[in-house]
């Protein structure tokens, strides 16, 4: 029976935990807020236009906005649900039980996965009342519904086989958990950006177009957004055959794909935890300068050097990393050199304009990775069993919340290589762009010391490094742009003046600023006061923010660690303690002398 006794107790446990209902009622409350901002952005009626055409017109526009809202939240929820379904049985120690009990590879596999999968349909399914709301005023086809999840089931097979078998590999949940999110990121950028590539450049007679093409086609048409994209427009218009063939082939390649993964995790799971707990762990040797001695700092020696600084995300997350690089890297050096060679400035402004977006993406994913580093900074400690040595320590608070923070900070060293090698390229068409490379180290700086403090905050309260890295990743992807989703169809139909403070917070605005203004000289004089106001706040309330973190860590370290603060003063003697010496042996010291 291949759903066993742990697909059981896997549901009863999910069925108990507060989260899951959380989740769903905010997914609901999120379909609800998408049909309000239809509504409320929906043209008015024109003349010969009737009531139900206008209803079946919102409708359409809330469908189009629900089946991308929840196939995101599919993509973004899944790998957070499941990938940390084997790796925290391993860090329970638990995981020997499972082995010990009369269950096969397989059977432990796909009853952890369909549970896991039950969780998310039941999910995806919340949503479902919502649409029946609007479908009560037409507008929906019945085949774009079914394509529409069609596709979404499909996604959660993929994307839910994908997290089991990065849980089998990894060693801990929340190195599972990262490496799941950029393997499915690279699964869903790389075969685009080279699709793109494949447009700009004839490569009919290269090796591209021999052997790369056919496979990345095989994932590009694996790929959930651009095949909702097409074929939710095609299922209801005339090329409803076409629809029908292309969702056919998304199912073919991922139910294929989820195959594979699922075999993979089945074949490996004893072997690599036999062999991951048989040995001891083989540390990597770091190329550094310098390594100095312990001197008077202890704690930052540790997280600088002695401690591993780099995230330990496997072969497959620095496969994924080094190949969303190289999406970023090779079409700006490939641009870099179509530009030398035209004396048209507009290719030049075009090639800076995309130099500028490729800095911005590289820095925000570097912030991403350093806030979910930061998230399991003390965790980390915890779940080693590390955190109760290191507060009996003289070390003080203050001392331990410094040493995490430059720790952290240094731990993406290598990134700046990436970045300086993107700004170099565009020295030679605008000298400016160096001064603005500066001001942008300031700003990363600024955020990164902000993303930094802001996961130490949750580390510090959190009871496992998942939590921690949810509160924290959830917290930084809303405040730092994801609350232009809910603000530009609130500032859709106003008048059109001040809507550009709202990009205050906006990480992305913030990074890509000061290498914009060096773009063109017109850019900087004709652009409105109110955006220059906007990077300015926004680049001092997070360096206000992340300083008022630092003060407020430090202050309650001692108190939420369980340390009292108060200096140990050895207990006073019981009365009549010591006992007085007799007379006669005083008398008998006195007569000696």
């Amino acid at each position: 029976m291949l759903l066993g006794p742990i697909f059981s107790v896997d549901m009863v446990t999910m069925a108990r935990r507060t989260r899951y209902f959380v989740l769903r009622g905010l997914y609901s409350l999120a379909m609800l807020f998408a049909l309000w901002m239809v509504y409320i952005n929906s043209p008015a009626a024109q003349p010969g236009v009737t009531d139900l055409a206008v209803a079946a017109n919102l409708t359409a526009d809330f469908f189009s906005a629900f089946s991308f809202v929840q196939l995101v939240a599919v993509l973004m929820l899944g790998p957070a649900m499941v990938a940390g379904t084997i790796a925290t049985e391993r860090e329970r120690r638990t995981i020997e039980y499972l082995f010990t009990a009369q269950l096969s590879n397989i059977e432990l596999i796909l009853s952890k996965l369909a549970a896991r999968m039950l969780q998310m349909g039941a999910l995806v399914l919340t949503g479902l009342p919502v649409l029946a709301l609007a479908m009560m005023l037409g507008g929906i086809a019945p085949e774009a519904l079914f394509v529409v999840y069609a596709i979404t089931g499909s996604t959660i097979v993929v994307v839910a086989a994908i997290s089991m078998a990065v849980s089998v590999w990894c060693k801990r949940a929340r190195e599972a958990v990262a490496t799941a999110y950029l393997v499915l990121l690279a699964l869903l950028v790389v075969p685009m950006v080279l699709d793109v590539i494949a447009r700009i450049a004839p490569t009919s007679q290269t090796f591209y177009g021999a052997w790369i093409a056919p496979i990345n086609n095989v994932f590009l048409s694996g790929n959930p957004l651009w095949v909702l994209s097409v074929a939710r427009l095609q299922a209801s218009g005339t090329a409803t055959g076409d629809a029908w063939w292309m969702v056919l082939i998304l199912l073919r390649n991922q139910l294929l794909l989820a195959a594979v993964a699922v075999v993979w995790a089945s074949v490996a799971v004893r072997r690599v935890h036999l062999r991951q707990s048989g040995k001891a762990e083989k540390r990597r040797r770091q190329f550094q300068l310098f390594r100095p001695t312990i001197a008077q700092r202890p704690m930052l020696w540790k997280e600088l050097f002695a401690a591993r600084t780099t995230s330990r995300l496997g072969m497959i997350g620095r496969i994924a990393v080094m190949l969303l690089v190289l999406c970023l890297v090779v079409p700006a050096v490939y641009e870099f050199l179509m530009t030398i060679e035209s004396t048209n400035d507009r290719e030049e402004i075009r090639f800076l304009v995309q130099l500028v977006y490729s800095t911005m993406a590289i820095a925000c994913g570097m912030l991403l990775l350093l806030a979910a580093r930061a998230a399991a900074s003390i965790t980390s400690e915890k779940e080693r069993e590390t955190w109760s040595s290191l507060l009996t320590t003289p070390l003080e608070g203050g001392e331990i919340i410094n040493a995490k923070l430059l720790g952290n900070l240094y731990s993406v060293r290598w990134g700046f290589w990436v970045l300086a090698l993107l700004w170099a390229l565009g020295i030679p068409f605008r000298p400016s762009f160096l001064v603005a490379a500066g001001f942008t180290l300031v700003v990363f700086f600024v955020l990164a010391t902000f993303v930094t403090m802001l996961g130490i905050a949750f580390s510090l309260g959190a009871r496992s490094s998942i939590w921690a890295m949810g509160c924290t990743l959830g917290t930084c992807l809303f405040v730092g742009g994801g609350y232009l989703f809910c603000c530009v169809p609130l500032m859709m139909g106003g008048s059109g003046s001040g809507e550009e403070i709202m990009f205050t917070p906006c990480i992305p605005f913030l990074l890509a600023f000061p290498a914009a203004c060096t773009i063109e000289d017109e850019i900087l004089r004709e652009m409105p006061s109110a955006i220059i106001a906007a990077f300015v706040f926004g680049l001092f309330g997070y360096a206000t923010a992340a300083g008022f973190l630092y003060l407020v860590t430090r202050e309650t370290f001692d108190r939420r660690c369980g340390r009292t603060g108060v200096t140990w003063i050895p207990p006073a003697p019981p009365r009549g303690w010591p006992p007085p010496v007799p007379a006669e042996i005083v008398g008998e010291g006195e007569e000696s002398k």
